[in-house]
């Protein structure tokens, strides 16, 4: 379950994939749309940490949903024998 989730951010996250293939404008993940906030006259910390907060509620929601899952594959895994 661990592995789930972790190949799963990786692929949420995936920023120079996503930004070769889609060329699109209207075609684009929240990294991309995220690093639309930097700029030459600076950044906009403010709409970039609240973007960043929204993009992880997903991994929140399956994380709190799973929890007893990946608790006992940890506590399985540290068992010797």
């Amino acid at each position: 379950m661990t592995c789930i989730i972790l190949k799963g951010a990786n692929t949420y996250n995936e920023y120079y994939c996503a930004h070769l293939y889609l060329q699109k404008p209207e075609l684009c993940t929240v990294a991309i749309s995220l690093y639309t906030f930097t700029g030459p006259m600076g950044n906009q910390y403010n709409y970039i940490c609240a973007g960043v907060i929204i993009s992880l509620l997903p991994a929140l929601i399956v994380f709190i949903l799973c929890q007893d899952q990946i608790y006992n594959g940890i506590a399985a895994g540290a068992v010797k024998g």
